[in-house]
């Protein structure tokens, strides 16, 4: 019969484990950074320029949509819980002035159409709490309340796009290129200095005497690198989502709870204290 595995065999086997997790996370780091600099590569023809008018409503040349699904939050105070679903574009038509020259577009329908984080957000948030009641009631049934959150690319808006005649088939809001750059730099960054922190940790864990107070520490920050590199990885690669499908979600509370206790939807319709 086999005897218990030594402490070192053991210490090793973990030590083993480590490193794969470590390895694994720097190796999807630096292909998604792969992917996001062959993006950089096919945006080389992009131009600058203001849209001057657009054929879609209320003037837009192209606009940027999420529909999203909120469910209730009962609580103090109430709130409601948004998921994205889809992300869509679609371009109306119209003109661009880039730089001087007029870009006329003609042609119509889906386009990969990136906007910018702030006009998202603020196209986003509900006004006031007359919007939140008016979808309380759907958010708190089974199929909850479904809204769409658009943003339009109107006359005056700097845009960022790249046209095939006159057709439009990339536009945003933001230098795409810049924040392509800026991603696969942080991915390739992400890649070495979590190499490079449990490189520092394995150092620290396998000094003599094993098991002793430095191994022992050493061996607590390898459990907490191996705790935390993944989620850590997952934050860069969210950050690192094109605008066209950047996560918008977003939980949206009232300022106050519903006058006299009653929620819209609720089978028991008074909130009773005690």
């Amino acid at each position: 019969m086999l005897g218990p595995v030594p402490y070192p065999v053991l210490g090793y086997l973990c030590l083993a484990i480590v490193w794969c997790a470590a390895l694994l996370c720097a190796l999807a780091s630096v292909s998604y950074a792969r992917t996001l600099a062959a993006r950089f590569r096919s945006l080389a023809k992009v131009r600058t320029g203001t849209v001057l008018a657009g054929e879609g409503e209320g003037g837009a040349l192209a606009l940027h949509a999420i529909d999203q699904l909120g469910r209730a939050m009962d609580g103090e105070p109430p709130a409601i819980v948004f998921s994205d679903k889809t992300y869509r574009g679609e371009v109306f038509g119209g003109t661009i002035d880039a730089n001087g020259s007029t870009v006329t577009i003609t042609g119509k329908g889906s386009l990969e159409v990136w906007p910018d984080a702030a006009t998202q957000t603020t196209s986003a948030t509900l006004d006031g709490d007359a919007e939140l009641d008016a979808l309380y009631k759907d958010a708190r049934s089974s199929k909850g309340a479904a809204r769409t959150v658009s943003v339009p690319f109107t006359k005056g808006k700097k845009v960022w796009f790249v046209a095939e005649g006159e057709a439009l088939v990339f536009l945003s809001a933001i230098e795409p290129r810049a924040f392509l750059s800026a991603r696969v730099r942080a991915h390739l960054a992400f890649a070495v200095v979590e190499l490079a922190i449990c490189g520092a940790l394995t150092y620290v864990a396998t000094r003599a005497p094993a098991f002793g107070v430095v191994s022992t520490i050493g061996g607590a920050g390898l459990l907490a690198f191996f705790l935390s590199v993944q989620p850590v990885g997952v934050a860069v690669e969210e950050a690192s989502r094109e605008p066209f499908r950047r996560f918008l979600r977003g939980v949206h509370k009232r300022s106050a709870p519903f006058p006299g206790g009653v929620v819209p939807g609720r089978t028991t319709s008074r909130v009773e204290s005690g």
